[in-house]
């Protein structure tokens, strides 16, 4: 399928570009589109223009992986036909509150070529308890809580997820009131456990990653699911608190902590 604006554009500015360097080129998922003043000459040029951070440019760039539900990076123009697959459809999110996980996974549609994000589900949060903290030692990663009654939904984000969970199944952590007003920690402990379903909706890789870099890449992924998940129990609807206490029932002073990197909470 010819690319259009693709073409274009090198016509245009073939006289001007350094061919020794690789143009970054930006999709829209959404609308199918090259977005506006892509394609980029530098990762610093993209993420200024985007808004976003140059390392996550460069650990997105030929990845096959979206950002912020709408945000494709290659160094190589994509053609219509292979843009259009990535369009992820409702009935993959429903499939995370649902019944549909089955073996505990969803992916794209296997003409694609790579498989989604791998989505773990524990139905009980109650009698999986061990499950859910086994399987997600060391990880960092994205969560959700679900009300299985209500389907009301919570999203928090940790760079261990098993640390950061374990909190939530102290009564006495979710319970003081030191940790001011929080909707997942009343849900909690007025339904109980047994009630919530949880949802590990992504493991993230920052194996090579400061802790800069890890906090900014975990936010965005948590982002990119409250966007589209629109969560009740959040109070906040934007990712910008420390990983593992990103929200306003986690106190001053363990967010203090977290910053200087002293007693570590992740």
């Amino acid at each position: 399928m010819p690319l259009m604006q693709e073409e274009k554009f090198l016509s245009n500015n073939s006289n001007s570009i350094n061919t020794s360097k690789s143009l970054i080129w930006v999709y829209d998922i959404n609308s199918q589109t090259l977005v506006e003043n892509a394609p980029f000459i530098s990762k610093s040029n993209c993420a200024k223009t985007l808004n976003i951070n140059r390392h996550t440019v460069a650990s997105y760039l030929d990845k096959d992986k979206i950002l912020n539900h709408k945000w494709i990076f290659n160094t190589i123009p994509i053609d219509l036909e292979n843009l259009s697959k990535w369009l992820i459809k409702p009935t993959v999110w429903e499939a995370l509150v649902g019944d549909l996980l089955g073996d505990g996974h969803i992916s794209k549609p296997s003409n694609t070529g790579s498989s989604f994000v791998p989505v773990f589900k524990y139905k009980n949060a109650d009698t999986d308890k061990l499950q859910i903290l086994t399987d997600n030692k060391n990880k960092a990663g994205i969560y959700l809580w679900l009300h299985k009654e209500s389907d009301n939904m919570y999203i928090g984000s940790a760079i261990n997820l098993s640390k950061r969970l374990k909190d939530y199944y102290s009564i006495s952590y979710i319970s003081s009131e030191s940790r001011g007003k929080s909707y997942i920690y009343s849900a909690i402990l007025k339904h109980g456990y047994e009630n919530f379903s949880l949802i590990i909706l992504e493991h993230i890789d920052i194996t090579n990653l400061s802790k800069t870099e890890s906090r900014e890449l975990v936010l965005e992924r948590e982002q990119y699911y409250i966007d589209n998940l629109a969560p009740k129990y959040n109070i906040q609807l934007t990712a910008n608190r420390p990983l593992g206490h990103n929200h306003p029932e986690d106190s001053r002073i363990k967010r203090s902590i977290a910053y200087k990197g002293e007693n570590n909470v992740w």
